[in-house]
């Protein structure tokens, strides 16, 4: 699977200003795409430690490329964050985390939804 393809393709191609996918177990980065944008060392666990407390993202919030991200919601699969009118998403698939990043210009619904959909599409791949 080309996971960069995909970012471009389905984030950035559908109006997200970066995007990620990185492994569920190390928190490595697959993929990236956005100008600047790159997970910072650490921040990839970070992430996926998030998932075992949905109060934890509430509390100390989500950190993508060195900016802080309010937390407002985890459901156990998809984590969301809000930094005046940007924000992201992280939806966790069978082995990724699918991240997205978007600025003011898209409505939150639709970057969330943008995110979800990816995770999907991945997960329909046996991923």
């Amino acid at each position: 699977m080309n996971f960069q393809a995909l970012i471009d393709d389905y984030l950035i191609g559908l109006g997200m200003t970066a995007g990620a996918i990185i492994g569920i177990t190390d928190g490595a980065v697959r993929a990236v795409a956005g100008p600047g944008f790159n997970l910072k060392a650490g921040e990839g666990l970070k992430i996926i430690s998030s998932y075992k407390s949905v109060s934890d993202v509430l509390i100390y919030g989500i950190v993508l490329n060195g900016i802080k991200y309010m937390g407002i919601g985890n459901d156990g699969r998809s984590i969301y964050g809000k930094r005046g009118s940007e924000g992201c998403t992280c939806v966790k698939t069978g082995q990724y985390i699918v991240i997205g990043v978007f600025n003011g210009s898209l409505n939150p619904d639709t970057g969330y939804q943008t995110v979800e959909n990816l995770a999907d599409r991945i997960i329909s791949s046996g991923n």
